[in-house]
């Protein structure tokens, strides 16, 4: 079974790191957390490419790459505590990125965001409530004139019907709210049976995963909202960790807060591995992963308070055929087939021990035979079984030999 192995261990921010976001066709992560400071490393050398000093408008909850259907990414967004959104472009990946446009979003701190590479659509959500943006010559202009505001913390926001609805949760009224985005209207909207720390919805959309902050991940069916599957794990302070999804692996990721990252396969929710992002059992709640055509790409970060927090990328390689099992199967093989001819060989052996007794055996019984005229009917009677048992053994000895020895 492959797994997640160590690339490198990035070292910068002195406090809680809140939000990751990778792109891989520029091959360059984005970092931020209760700083203020987003940085931009190279993921091929674990170095810092860019810092970008942004206290003043508080802790960034969030940072999102904006790109156009396939191509390369030239710009993302950061949400702050203090409800605005930043935008920064570079022209090309070598060029420094470059302060584009903000926009006050919310009056609470900026909670989550999703994009739409279609529409060119941004959702967010902060202080109970959700915006749609429209990204045209560089600005943002609102879609919802009167946005819907609950007296909750909207937790996650994601764009579903191929951008054409919107899926908001919130924390603690265990509630899913499905909106229509034009015209903008309530479609569905439903209760769990748990709270929502944090989901994660696969591009397919038919499906959602729900850390119920409880014991585990819950998937559920969208839109019956049926469980499906659970994968647990511990949850030891009640902490909300970040989900992340490979599709191309199959594989649900989930943060922890004793130190572990848990990969689990989403198909059948068997426990694939426990990654170890550090040993002193602190929180890696902030967890993103990233797919091409032949890896995936994990990173976890850790999220104490006051503390100096790493970075750590992982790399699951994603083999056509694995060595280890090709040579396990060819050992199988040439073991199986090396006891085969053992224990054929053996048999033969035996065989020709017990005819070679036989025949001992009748020459005796001749001797006899010709010795005492009132023995003569019994010898006569034990010839006759013993030549035709020796019938018998001369064929199974011929069978054995014909047995296939691989």
């Amino acid at each position: 079974m492959a797994e997640f192995k160590l690339q490198h261990t990035l070292r910068r921010h002195e406090d809680a790191i809140h939000t990751l976001a990778i792109s891989l066709k520029s091959r360059t992560l984005l970092s931020a957390g209760q700083e203020g400071l987003i940085l931009a490393w190279n993921l091929q050398s674990g170095e810092i490419e860019q810092e970008i000093d942004c206290c003043f408008h508080g802790p960034v909850a969030c940072v999102i790459w904006l790109y156009q259907s396939d191509t390369e990414p030239r710009a993302f967004a950061a949400g702050f505590a203090d409800g605005t959104v930043h935008v920064y472009e570079r022209t090309s990946t070598s060029s420094a990125f470059q302060f584009s446009n903000m926009v006050r979003a919310h009056d609470g701190p900026v909670e989550n965001m999703c994009w739409d590479p279609t529409r060119s659509r941004l959702a967010t959500v902060g202080a109970g409530s959700v915006q749609i943006w429209s990204w045209t010559n560089r600005a943002f202009t609102a879609l919802i004139e009167d946005p819907p505001r609950k007296p909750y913390i909207a937790r996650t926001v994601h764009f579903l019907d191929k951008g054409a609805s919107v899926l908001v949760s919130y924390l603690e009224s265990h509630e899913l709210h499905c909106y229509g985005i034009e015209p903008w209207s309530l479609k569905w909207a439903r209760p769990l049976p748990t709270r929502i720390g944090d989901s994660c919805l696969p591009d397919v959309g038919s499906f959602l995963f729900v850390s119920n902050l409880k014991n585990g991940v819950d998937k559920y069916a969208i839109p019956t909202l049926e469980r499906i599957e659970s994968f647990p794990h511990p949850i030891l302070r009640n902490a909300i960790v970040q989900l992340a999804f490979a599709p191309v692996a199959d594989l649900l990721i989930a943060g922890g807060d004793d130190g572990f990252v848990r990969v689990f396969d989403h198909r059948t929710g068997k426990f694939m591995q426990r990654v170890s992002h550090t040993r002193s059992g602190s929180e890696v709640r902030t967890i993103t992963c990233a797919e091409d055509e032949t890896s995936c790409v994990l990173v976890s970060a850790a999220s104490a308070r006051k503390h100096a927090c790493d970075i750590k990328v992982w790399s699951l390689e994603r083999n056509t055929a694995d060595p280890s099992a090709t040579k396990s199967h060819a050992s199988n093989t040439q073991s199986t087939g090396f006891r085969s001819r053992n224990c054929a060989t053996a048999l033969l052996l035996g065989v020709v021990v017990v005819i070679c007794s036989a025949l001992i055996t009748m020459l005796m019984l001749y001797w006899v035979f010709l010795s005492s005229e009132d023995l003569k009917p019994l010898v006569m009677a034990l010839l006759e079984a013993l030549l035709l048992r020796l019938k018998h053994l001369t064929q199974d000895a011929s069978t054995i030999s014909e047995w296939p020895t691989e």
